[in-house]
């Protein structure tokens, strides 16, 4: 039993190659997962609004899914900083962790968006709290689903 404990401390990774795992995964998967949620949300509004067929918006996925990379790239790189340094230096691997995240990238990706904005709108809070129920979502669900998938790197043992 001694023998496996040693083995198995032997064999786990350093806190930079976990650092830079969490990050990539959340690189790599928050915004297709991100732009997949939004264009349900996009796709739906749409459809019961009676302004697009379902049809139709399956044309806008690939569209949405492409320019998921330039638009959630730096929201997925904060994301997954947040949940390694979290996982890895305050081995706090809790489900508590992205959600936290989720909501305050939600918040400030919509700030950042309607602020750099703000002479299309005239309110700047109305606008936001409109932007915050379409890019909340977004978030909480990319964060969630890469928290799930990088569980085995935060975990220590």
């Amino acid at each position: 039993m001694v023998e496996q404990a040693d083995a198995v401390r032997a064999n786990r990774s350093s806190p930079v190659k976990r650092f830079a795992g969490i990050v990539a995964i959340y690189l790599l998967v928050g915004p297709p997962v991100g732009g997949i949620v939004f264009w349900i949300e996009i796709a739906m509004a749409e459809v019961v609004r009676e302004r697009a067929t379902l049809s139709a918006a399956f044309g806008l996925f690939f569209v949405m899914v492409a320019l998921s990379y330039p638009v959630g790239a730096p929201l997925a790189f904060v994301s997954g900083i947040i949940d390694a340094v979290a996982a890895i230096w305050f081995r706090q691997t809790s489900i508590l962790v992205p959600l936290v995240a989720g909501c305050f990238l939600g918040a400030l990706g919509s700030a950042v968006i309607f602020w750099a904005s703000l002479n299309l709108y005239s309110n700047f809070w109305l606008e936001f709290g409109s932007g915050l129920k379409w890019l909340l979502p977004v978030a909480l669900i990319a964060a969630l689903v890469c928290w799930r998938l990088t569980r085995r790197l935060a975990r220590t043992e």
